[in-house]
């Protein structure tokens, strides 16, 4: 089960049920990966126009690493499909780097709490 203070968030494909998370460790390998940043890769995927499948699957790849670390780079483009295609994926991953990073819709900037900068 995806605990959401993790920054984890679950989705279905092919009758299981997966678990995203992208941790510290899950970013790193994406950006060894890509030879891009996490603010590169955020800004990419932001834009439709440059929003390329190989950086989709890249992306699933590395959010499963942590529970599903057998899901091939091939078998993490596989689920985008099996999960609802491209644009289900896309709102999957925006919640789940918005978990991850305390971004939740709602919550507030803890450094701005009580009137702080």
């Amino acid at each position: 089960m995806a605990n959401q203070h993790k920054g984890e968030v679950a989705f279905d494909a092919d009758d299981k049920q997966y678990t995203l998370r992208y941790s510290i460790d899950a970013i790193c390998c994406l950006e060894t990966e890509t030879g891009k940043g996490i603010v590169a890769l955020l800004s990419e995927f932001q834009d439709p126009s440059k929003i390329t499948l190989t950086l989709a699957r890249q992306m699933m790849w590395a959010g499963l690493r942590e529970h599903h670390s057998e899901v091939t780079v091939k078998e993490a483009g596989e689920l985008i499909i099996k999960a609802g295609g491209l644009m289900k994926f896309i709102e999957v991953l925006n919640h789940s780097f918005a978990a991850s990073f305390g971004l939740e819709e709602g919550k507030k900037n803890p450094r701005k709490a009580g009137g702080q900068n």
